[in-house]
């Protein structure tokens, strides 16, 4: 087959149907990677970034905890003792809302793990919450720094630290997600 005895016509139309045939690859390559993309921005947006908010929370209202019991130990106004205590109940209940989520969106092995430490961590955290509250209104003041220095913050920070933890893998799993949309990303510009 002999292509110089073609018509120009002809010829024309084969090279320009071959670009557009190459341009149609290109397109559908470029629209599976930009499927992948947003399948990765979904994941990150519908279900990483709802498990970091909500355990961000979790550490929050625990700092919130932690200050009211202070202030409590700070005064002796029954009525700012009772704010605190309203605050820290408050606290919990947010506290508690934001584990039923994270026990009901967690699906990794790891994840549930560090989620039985945060919820082990915290029931630890709560009887010691309730043994210093019961010794400042029982005004006992020494033993109440005594306890919140030598019992209460141990526990305290081992229960920041598994909040961490699970803060942690969720912020590892969006950094995998967007380390793998990169490589996506690179793969379908170096085809292109």
């Amino acid at each position: 087959m002999d292509i110089s005895a073609w018509k120009v016509r002809t010829r024309l139309s084969l090279g320009f149907g071959s670009v557009c045939l190459l341009l149609l690859v290109i397109v559908g390559i470029g629209w599976t990677s930009m499927a992948r993309i947003q399948e990765g921005l979904t994941d990150v947006v519908d279900d990483r970034w709802p498990k970091i908010s909500a355990s961000s929370a979790i550490l929050t209202q625990t700092d919130a905890i932690a200050i009211a019991l202070r202030n409590m130990m700070l005064t002796q106004d029954a009525a700012d003792r009772q704010r605190q205590v309203d605050s820290i109940a408050k606290s919990r209940e947010l506290i508690a809302q934001n584990l039923d989520l994270l026990s009901r969106t967690v699906t990794l092995p790891k994840g549930k793990e560090l989620l039985r430490q945060v919820v082990e961590q915290r029931t630890k955290y709560i009887a010691g919450q309730d043994a210093l509250m019961a010794l400042i209104k029982a005004d006992k003041q020494e033993e109440a720094k005594t306890y919140l220095s030598a019992q209460l913050r141990p526990v305290l920070a081992a229960y920041k630290v598994a909040i961490a933890s699970l803060i942690e893998l969720q912020v590892g799993l969006i950094s995998s997600t967007a380390k793998t949309e990169t490589l996506v990303e690179m793969r379908g510009s170096s085809m292109s």
